[in-house]
């Protein structure tokens, strides 16, 4: 029996800023999370997402139509919402400062 494919991004760091932050290539992904490694300011981070590797990033809504954010706690793991699954890239923002994070992908 084969698994499925996961593939490991460690240590990669998002930032206050779409513009700056770690982006991921999300394509093709059917589930995924990431691990705090260590916050610098950051209490918390929004998901924005692009229908194209290097497209231009928007808030993931959900269906009330509110950004989808998480508070982060160092140390703690997290999953990257479900409503991601349809976009080609996936940018964590932090609400202020730095984040550090491992993050793992299952295709």
């Amino acid at each position: 029996m084969s698994g499925i494919p996961q593939i490991d991004i460690p240590t990669k760091t998002l930032t206050a800023s779409g513009a700056t932050t770690t982006r991921f290539s999300y394509k093709g992904a059917r589930g995924g999370g990431f691990r705090v490694v260590s916050l610098a300011t950051a209490v918390s981070v929004t998901f924005q997402v692009a229908n194209t590797l290097g497209g231009t990033l928007g808030d993931l809504k959900d269906s009330n139509n509110a950004a989808i954010s998480q508070t982060l706690t160092a140390g703690d793991s997290y999953e990257i919402p479900t409503q991601a699954f349809a976009f080609a890239e996936i940018a964590l923002v932090c609400n202020a400062g730095t984040a550090v994070v491992d993050v793992c992908f299952k295709g």
